[in-house]
């Protein structure tokens, strides 16, 4: 594996921590309610319109709103800006994790979870993979079954693709959980203010990304300096 493929992946294991803590710190903090994907909200905004709670109704589609301008400011800030995403979904990710802290135990579990399903949308469009996989970095479902499929069809055939595959999404499935401790420590400890554990992920992600930018700037400069001086 080339030395900046092996970084990416560094950094998106990083990532999928992040991804796990926001999904442990919201189950564990807003009455098990799941703030990384949109299925259970969407699914609970259909049952109180048809049984006509109006409030209810305002507040679940409220988060699927802010979940869907996530995904669309993701596109038009790639395509349109030259703002560097990495560091733009690290920081909205620290952003939400500052407003978590400050919110109060007593609010709706699901208007408490806005700033993480505004964080988590931004953050599948920006982490969505290395080593050429596709991979969110905020739930688990498909990285479980790219991880049974793949080590199963090694099993089968002894092909090291598949190997390299499975190992992969494993090494997803043990960051996001890895994630999901740190938010169990941090609310054992902590309880709503825990969400302050997320910046170490954060912090180590967003020192990998500097160094995967940077780290070849300077290697050019010093060859640079070192062929004037010859």
């Amino acid at each position: 594996m080339k030395k900046q493929e092996q970084l990416d992946t560094y950094i998106h294991y990083c990532m999928c921590a992040m991804g796990g803590f926001f999904g442990g710190y919201a189950i564990l903090n807003r009455c098990e309610v799941f703030g990384s994907s949109q299925t259970a909200n969407l699914i609970n905004l259909v049952i109180n319109l048809l049984g006509r709670n109006l409030s209810e109704c305002f507040i679940h589609f409220g988060a699927a709103a802010l979940y869907v301008a996530a995904l669309a400011l993701a596109v038009v800030l790639m395509k349109r800006t030259r703002l560097h995403m990495r560091y733009v979904s690290i920081f909205i990710d620290f952003v939400a994790i500052l407003i978590l802290c400050c919110l109060p135990a007593d609010m709706d579990p699901m208007l408490g979870l806005y700033p993480i399903f505004f964080a988590t949308a931004m953050q599948w469009s920006v982490f969505s993979g290395a080593q050429g996989f596709a991979s969110a970095s905020i739930f688990s479902t498909n990285n479980v079954k790219q991880t049974v499929s793949s080590f199963t069809a090694y099993l089968c055939d002894k092909e090291k693709e598949h190997l390299v595959k499975a190992k992969f999404y494993g090494g997803v499935l043990l960051a996001y959980h890895l994630g999901v401790v740190l938010a169990y420590i941090g609310f054992i400890y902590l309880g709503l203010q825990g969400a302050v554990f997320g910046v170490l992920p954060l912090l180590l992600a967003a020192g990998l990304v500097f160094y995967a930018e940077e780290s070849p700037n300077v290697k050019n400069k010093i060859k640079v300096a070192f062929s004037e001086k010859l």
